[in-house]
């Protein structure tokens, strides 16, 4: 029994968010008004939840590359200001950011991501006027995965205490010698 328990809060102290680095990839979006299943989205960050409330925020990110370019951490010094505006991770496989970038120059480009809605790029050439844009949306078919894969609810948690709590339950009951 001791045992059976032991191993539950062990279960329940890993289910915990911690520090780690993720790879994440959104595939399927809308593009001119067609669904385009080869369409990605990939990234990768690191952060650590240093206030143990199972949620990854912006201020406790070290990385975040977001199609190949930084958007936390260190400068990659291309001239071109990457900013991530919000962030939040959570170990159940729930992922929310806005970012954005900007460049000027003799061109003038610039750019949004807003998980679960949308992947802007534009530019705007400052002299010649030629301009280019392209948004991508996603939808209910856009697929999204994680790796490390993400951990289960804390629900799922307490029902896998519920078992092994009545399974000792249950052993107990048959080592139990009967009366006659």
């Amino acid at each position: 029994m001791k045992k059976l328990l032991l191993l539950s809060g062990l279960t329940l102290a890993l289910g915990a968010a911690h520090a780690g680095t993720w790879t994440f990839t959104y595939q399927g979006f809308e593009r001119d008004g067609t669904f385009d299943p080869d369409y990605k989205l990939s990234g990768s960050f690191s952060g650590d939840d240093q206030d143990a409330d199972n949620v990854i925020e912006l201020d406790e990110l070290t990385n975040l590359v977001l199609e190949g370019q930084t958007y936390v951490g260190p400068d990659n010094g291309s001239g071109i200001e990457y900013t991530a505006d919000s962030f939040s991770y959570t170990p159940t496989g729930t992922l929310q950011f806005t970012s954005r970038y900007i460049f000027r120059d003799v061109r003038y480009l610039w750019g949004s991501i807003v998980s679960g809605d949308h992947i802007h790029h534009a530019s705007y050439h400052i002299y010649t006027g030629e301009s280019y844009s392209s948004t991508a949306y996603w939808t209910g078919q856009t697929t999204f995965t994680i790796s490390p894969p993400p951990v289960p609810e804390p629900a799922s948690f307490a029902m896998l205490g519920a078992g092994v709590l009545l399974l000792g339950a249950r052993q107990w009951r048959q080592r139990r010698p009967r009366r006659a």
